[in-house]
């Protein structure tokens, strides 16, 4: 049985120099995906639907970085809203970059080249 390995993006932030996080990117199931773009168009409290949006955030994306608070909820709470806003749309714009699958002729052989994903990303 064939088991995805998982993949990480570096990202950097012009605004932050010297700031490091990565997040996982791969695998992330669709429905999870989906789900959590949905997330915050629920009624409730604004705070309770971003803390449910954060924390599901950090269950995906898994995050690492060089910040002294935690990366969980309460350390996203903690920090500038750009950045965490910029990080979030930078994170699910790299899961829409798969790379394409490729097509096998009948000797197994690979017919065309995959797309490799770049390692660092700037948040717009």
């Amino acid at each position: 049985m064939y088991v995805l390995p998982e993949e990480r993006v570096e990202y950097e932030f012009e605004a932050y120099p010297g700031l490091e996080v990565s997040l996982r990117v791969s695998p992330i199931p669709l429905g999870d995906w989906l789900a959590w773009t949905a997330m915050g168009t629920e009624e409730g409290e604004a705070e309770e639907r971003l803390r449910a949006r954060y924390g599901r955030f950090v269950e995906l994306a898994q995050p690492r970085w060089n910040l002294p608070e935690e990366p969980d909820v309460d350390g996203l709470m903690h920090q500038p809203f750009q950045m965490v806003a910029g990080l979030m749309t930078a994170w699910s714009n790299s899961i829409a970059e798969v790379p394409v699958p490729l097509a096998r002729r009948s000797n197994g052989i690979a017919t065309s080249a995959a797309t490799s994903r770049r390692s660092s990303k700037r948040p717009s």
